[in-house]
């Protein structure tokens, strides 16, 4: 016979015997809540102190703590608060005394589950919901502007849906391993498994295609796309796309989307299969290990050939630094296998014995391992080798990483040097002759296998019958020929080599290194407008006369030029060109400046400078000097207490030329300070 108690009274009575589970989310979610966003904005409101703390600033401020480090704290209570109420709400489940007492009772087995359920979930709800009010009530105090208001509350409610999707996976996950287990160790190993496997099978594939697919320009598929199978995962994943985006060409919205969507179908089956398997749950499964089934066999197979392939990858690449090679490979994955699945079913039964309690699985899971692993070591499927057949390549794109000079990430806006871009995309070569894009994929793969990387070029194919190939080659000599007649015109030049052609702003200053022509090193820094628009010129029409491909792979060179902006208070960037050894123009302006050493005379005493941090004593000393006295000094040879270092002295001549001496010591005995 069936009691008529209602379902609130059963969850009062839970709530009574659990008060502490309630009482700490409450406190946790109040000192993580308004009182962190209340300290982090102060912190920002005290950095800004000499500036004008405007609604706006404190605005952005607050939402970028929302979604920064206010959000990633949430992750954590939440994910830590899905742990506590799930395995302490349904705690009787590992005593078989309480577990034969709650099934004697008048109350059937869905209310019971019904009231630990709603139970849970409102321990961290009702707390997390007030949190966020009394959240948004801080900011938009320390705002002091009601139009923002509800766009304050806007962002907390997306958050809190969010938060709350986030909450009900990892509560559903945790239910899951509560009714499978029998005990709170096998409970706490099985979220474990259950929230991090997916992560731990992208781990793997995605440390064996990056060591083994050498022509992959991207892994064959994404954190972003199984980051959803992992429940534990998936609110920081969610986060961090919500914050930065995917590092791929998906935007943002959709991977979020797609993240979302996918959380929310395996939220939904995990919490039907966890209430199927409460209905059916005997109360002799209490007390014992993991209830054996589809799914302990499954997540023993899978972590046991994970720990082999992990093992052969780590021994081999992390701790020695190459591959570990077939024989060895197989003989670690078979040890490792065995090990791990014979130490997961001590876990799952709570017995020592068990460890030999499966032999067929013993045998069979070392196989598959080893035979993962020779699959990648042999490179049976020959992954770096397929080729698109011509009659089904319908274009090509085509990027050239090294046929760029330092200059091609900055912009130039206004005649100044802005901000150097980091998401400014390289300049591409359009392709649609699929007998060249041919050619050029067999150039690639013939010359990758025997170099240990490809980096040189990326190239995307489009091909006729649908899909994509994306892969990075090296190329020889006759590979580049192929692309020549692209790299070398002047449209590809003007946007990959901007500085060498001489389209920057002309620099405040610039940096010579020619001490290809001098006996002693010299450091040679150019500020005169006229002699800085002569290397330009110089420099310009050497690049333009010497643009070959074979001129772009030239690596023989004399020297280099560094241009140098003077950007708000200080220097920077730096963009340095070398110089090849056939720019003949500008290797004749670099000889004619061979710089001068130290001699003092009157009226260059104005352009003499000192380091800051020399010495006050020796400043002084050296500052009331003659020339004639300066120059005996620097020809000293006086080893004592006192020295200057070769780039503490600098002369700056009347041509705008600057010497740092290198080769030169300085030394200054304390004897001859007056």
């Amino acid at each position: 016979m069936t009691s008529n108690i209602s379902l609130f009274k059963i969850m009062k009575q839970h709530t009574h015997r659990k008060a502490w589970l309630p009482i700490l989310s409450a406190v946790v979610q109040f000192l993580f809540g308004p009182t962190l966003m209340l300290y982090l904005l102060d912190i920002r409101i005290t950095y800004y102190s000499n500036e004008p703390v405007t609604p706006l600033r404190v605005f952005s401020a607050s939402l970028d703590y929302l979604k920064g480090g206010y959000g990633y704290m949430q992750v954590v209570i939440l994910i830590v608060g899905a742990i506590l109420v799930s395995v302490f709400g349904f705690q009787y489940l590992f005593s078989k005394r309480m577990t034969d007492l709650y099934q004697s009772t008048a109350i059937t087995r869905k209310k019971q589950f019904a009231a630990g359920y709603l139970c849970g979930l409102l321990y961290w709800l009702i707390p997390a919901l007030v949190s966020a009010l009394l959240t948004a009530l801080v900011i938009f105090v320390r705002i002091g502007d009601s139009s923002y208001f509800g766009r304050i509350l806007t962002t907390m409610a997306t958050l809190q849906l969010l938060n709350i999707l986030l909450f009900l996976a990892v509560y559903h996950l945790c239910l899951v391993a509560v009714t499978i287990s029998g005990n709170i160790f096998n409970t706490l190993v099985n979220i474990g498994i259950l929230g991090l496997s997916a992560i731990g099978v992208y781990a793997m594939l995605y440390a064996y295609e990056s060591e083994y697919f050498k022509t992959f320009s991207e892994l064959t598929f994404s954190i972003w796309d199984i980051g959803w199978l992992s429940p534990l995962v998936t609110p920081i994943i969610s986060y961090i796309a919500i914050n930065d985006g995917p590092a791929s060409s998906v935007s943002a919205d959709a991977t979020i989307v797609h993240l979302l969507i996918g959380c929310a179908i395996l939220m939904l089956i995990q919490g039907y299969i966890a209430y199927r398997l409460y209905l059916k749950r005997p109360s002799e499964h209490a007390e014992r290990g993991t209830r054996e089934g589809i799914y302990t066999l499954a997540s023993k197979f899978i972590l046991s050939v994970l720990a082999g392939l992990f093992g052969a990858w780590f021994i081999g690449n992390v701790i020695d630094g190459r591959s570990i090679g077939l024989v060895w490979g197989i003989f670690i994955c078979i040890v490792l296998s065995l090990i791990s699945h014979g130490l997961l079913d001590m876990a799952f039964q709570v017995s020592f014995k068990a460890f030999w309690g499966h032999k067929i699985m013993l045998i069979v899971t070392p196989i598959c391992a080893c035979i993962l692993f020779g699959t990648f070591e042999s490179n049976i499927w020959k992954y770096d080798e397929y080729l698109p057949k011509a009659a089904n390549i319908k274009s090509a794109t085509v990027t050239c990483y090294h046929f760029t000079d330092d200059s091609f990430p900055y912009l130039a806006e206004d005649g100044t040097i802005r901000k150097y871009n980091y998401d400014m995309k390289m300049p591409t070569i359009t392709l649609t002759d699929a007998e060249l894009i041919h050619s050029l994929l067999e150039d690639g793969i013939a010359f990758t296998k025997v170099r240990e990387f490809s980096d040189d070029i990326y190239i995307t194919i489009e091909k006729k019958f649908g899909g994509t190939y994306k892969r990075s080659y090296s190329l020889t000599e006759e590979g580049y020929k192929l692309l020549a007649a692209y790299l070398e015109s002047d449209e590809y030049l003007h946007a990959s080599y901007p500085a060498s052609c001489g389209d920057f702003p002309v620099p405040d200053q610039i940096y010579v290194d020619s001490n290809r022509f001098q006996e002693s090193q010299v450091e040679n820094y150019i500020y005169s407008p006229d002699k800085i628009n002569q290397f330009i010129a110089a420099y310009s029409a050497d690049f333009m006369e010497h643009h070959t491909v074979e001129d772009l792979s030239n690596f023989d060179n004399v020297g280099y030029i560094e241009f140098i902006y003077n950007t708000q208070d200080r220097w920077g960037p730096y963009i340095n060109l070398d110089i090849p050894i056939n720019y003949q123009r500008t290797i004749a302006l670099l000889e004619e400046i061979s710089p001068l050493l130290l001699e003092f005379t009157p009226d260059l005493r104005k352009n003499l400078q000192f380091a800051n941090d020399l010495d006050e004593e020796i400043s002084e000393y050296l500052s009331s000097l003659t020339d004639e006295e300066m120059s005996e000094i620097v020809k000293m040879q006086s080893y004592h207490k006192w020295s200057i270092n070769y780039s503490d002295l600098i002369y700056i001549g009347e041509t705008g030329n600057s010497t740092s001496v290198r080769n030169i010591s300085c030394y200054v005995s304390k004897k001859d300070l007056p």
